[in-house]
């Protein structure tokens, strides 16, 4: 595996966390909306 192919990897795994806690969060928004 070249040095590029990690950092692609690496790239995506930190958006993948990061849409996570997005969605986490608007999620919880909704939520509070809701009551």
């Amino acid at each position: 595996m070249t040095k590029f192919e990690r950092d692609e990897i690496t790239e995506l795994s930190l958006f993948l966390i990061e849409l996570k806690m997005v969605l986490f969060y608007l999620k919880n928004t909704f939520r509070l909306f809701q009551n």
